[in-house]
């Protein structure tokens, strides 16, 4: 059976590779990179002669013993004319049209770079109405993970900006060719390859990763065998963990919506309240929640309303065993739910919630509403903060969401891999929330993709402009020696100091502390052009904010110098610096009081005894004010105090 498969695949990968096409990368409509030699490449009968026509430029090549065949034309410049990418056999011809030159940026990550414009953007109406680009146009590859190198992505058509096709597009990906496009009057083309929830090294060669021993264990789970198995089971996880969402009402059927139904066993909690106060952080699934409450008395002409925020996945919410609600949005929503009169009563009601919570995404309300109440139109209010009980053992387990599609090398073998050698002037990337759980030494992983990457294309230190991550989840009050998302944040600024024609545009002031995808992604593509400018086309702009340089001490006080503040700093808010702290020779943390005088910081540092650490910004979340003159946010930084 093993020896019939084996031949049969050998047919398949024949009648592949017979058939005269280009590779699946060109299509109607691409833009081709100008001012760099051009490399057009795909298959043909084995061992027969192909010619390949563009730009009243022809070439004559043979198709190997495989089919395949690859020609190089010279450098072009862009002319806005709309060209014909013509490939004949003896007997055939195919051909691209409308194909212009320009110029082309491979987009790649994870989830903030695969976020659409029609998944919800700030101003996505007047986004979507004004996208009238037809010299904007998008490729995108949704290549499935492979443990294996693929050799090509199915062939399509690039696909030509306008309002009735933008909200497909990557948005960090199209606010940036929409810049590029207005400041240079020229074609842009970008290439899509992101998938969310995916870690660094799923998007690194084999070849790179092996360099590094810590990796070898990690690439003997990769072969071909064990990798498909582990993917069948996750795909059936999956399966049934969206049929236990969808499906299963165990609690319903035990009568958790009745008022006598004991839960004096369920976790025990006020609201408001979030995964870790229930101790069930990292749980995927259901969590039934219930509030008992008591009426007194009732006036029967009242019309009520709930109260109360909730950020999940989705949810259903009953009073007295009666559905009231549902929530379907992902993330946080302030709800107001009617509820019928006749389902309010005198004596002992129960507001019951089954909620299906991932990626720790379960809190029922929030720092800025933690109320939760019933009101009527009566002016009557019952709070129901005290007494909430909640258990996530009521429904059948559901596994954690699968990890085969971030498994090492599995992204650059599907997504990246075909793509190679299409010419490109540079890279986008925006990735590094599928690392937070283990920070450390992420520089090094983007020291090797991009050195992979680079040496892949063969096109020299192509420009590698990237995003550093932006705040989420909850501020904390105190400050914090570790924290993950700020460890990461480091790295990523580290990543400059290693790596030649490399940029980074930070996002530290534009996310949101409940939602993993922010919207602003307009400031962001911004952003990204403005370092891109200066990397690819010698721009001379602002493109950071203020980044720490080096320190000065005087008595009770520590002046941080900063670089990108030539013409000052500034505060976006408020009359002193917030999200600076100071660490003793105790080791803890304290809030310090910080004023900016030009580009210094001064910080007081009175109270501290020997003080051996300062911080900014250093949190998941940090409440930040500090910019220079050029609108830019400083770079959070964490550095030990070496001044005698």
């Amino acid at each position: 059976m093993r020896l019939i498969s084996f031949i049969l695949s050998l047919l398949i990968v024949n009648f592949v590779c017979a058939e005269l096409r280009f590779a699946g990368v060109f299509g109607n409509n691409s833009i081709l990179q100008q001012n760099y030699k051009i490399p057009v490449w795909g298959c043909a009968e084995p061992n027969t002669s192909v010619v390949v026509k563009f730009n009243n430029k022809t070439i004559r090549c043979k198709a190997n013993e495989d089919g395949k065949w690859k020609v190089q034309f010279p450098p072009m410049k862009a002319d806005g004319v709309s060209h014909l990418l013509i490939l004949q056999s003896q007997f055939k011809e195919v051909v691209c049209e409308n194909v212009k030159l320009g110029e082309v940026w491979l987009a790649s990550g994870q989830s903030n770079m695969e976020y659409t414009i029609g998944a919800g953007v700030t101003n996505q109406e007047q986004t979507i109405k004004d996208a009238n680009f037809p010299d904007i146009r998008f490729f995108t590859n949704r290549a499935q993970p492979s443990a294996t190198l693929i050799t090509d992505v199915d062939s399509k058509d690039w696909v030509i900006c306008s309002p009735s096709t933008v909200k497909g597009f990557s948005a960090v990906a199209y606010y940036f060719a929409k810049e590029l496009h207005n400041a240079k009057k020229i074609p842009v083309g970008v290439i899509v390859a992101a998938r969310g929830a995916t870690r660094i090294d799923s998007w690194i060669s084999k070849e790179m990763l092996s360099t590094n021993p810590l990796n070898s264990e990690k690439l003997l789970e990769l072969s071909p065998e064990k990798w498909n198995v582990k993917k069948l089971k996750s795909i059936a996880d999956n399966r049934m963990r969206d049929s236990i969402v969808a499906y299963s009402f165990v609690g319903l059927e035990n009568g958790v919506l009745n008022s006598n139904y004991d839960d004096s066993k369920w976790t025990k909690v006020t609201f408001p309240y979030d995964m870790s106060k229930m101790k069930f952080k990292g749980f995927w699934g259901i969590i039934w929640h219930r509030k008992p409450f008591n009426i007194s008395t009732l006036n029967p002409d009242s019309k009520w309303q709930l109260i109360f925020s909730i950020r999940d996945m989705s949810s259903i919410i009953y009073i007295n065993g009666k559905e009231i609600a549902k929530k379907s949005i992902v993330g946080p929503q302030k709800l107001g739910v009617k509820i019928p009169s006749s389902l309010i009563k005198v004596g002992d009601n129960i507001l019951a919630v089954r909620m299906y919570t991932a990626w720790d995404m379960g809190d029922m309300g929030d720092e800025a509403n933690k109320d939760c109440y019933l009101i009527s139109d009566k002016g009557e209010r019952i709070n129901l903060i005290d007494g909430w009980t909640c258990s996530n053992l009521i429904e059948p387990h559901a596994s954690p969401y699968s990890t085969y599609s971030t498994d090492p090398t599995v992204n650059f073998n599907s997504m990246i891999s075909p793509i190679i050698p299409y010419a490109i002037k540079g890279f986008l990337w925006y990735q590094g929330e599928g690392n937070t759980s283990a920070p450390k030494q992420y520089s090094e992983s983007m020291k090797m993709l991009i050195g992979d990457w680079r040496s892949r294309w063969n096109m020299g230190n192509l420009p590698f402009v990237y995003v550093q991550l932006a705040n989420y989840l909850a501020t904390s009050s105190i400050p914090k020696g570790v924290d993950n998302w700020a460890i990461l944040r480091d790295e990523q600024s580290e990543t400059l100091k290693k790596v030649t024609n490399t940029g980074m545009a930070s996002a530290i002031d534009i996310g949101e502390w409940n939602n993993v995808h922010p919207k602003n992604k307009e400031d962001l593509g911004k952003r990204l052009f403005l370092v891109a400018d200066n990397l690819a086309y010698g721009g001379c702009n602002i493109a950071s904010g203020p980044v720490f340089s080096y320190f000065e001490k005087v008595e009770g006080q520590l002046i941080v110098n900063y670089k990108n503040a030539d013409n000052g700093l500034k505060l976006k808010y408020g009359a002193k610096a917030n999200g600076f702290a100071v660490a003793g020779a105790d080791g803890l943390w304290h809030w310090t009081e910080a004023i900016i005088n030009g580009n210094k910081v001064i910080i007081n540092t009175s109270g501290i005894v020997n003080p051996v650490s300062v911080q900014y910004a250093w949190q998941a979340n940090p409440e930040t004010n500090l910019y220079n003159t050029d609108g830019f946010p400083a770079i959070p930084f964490n550095v030990k105090i070496d001044i005698k």
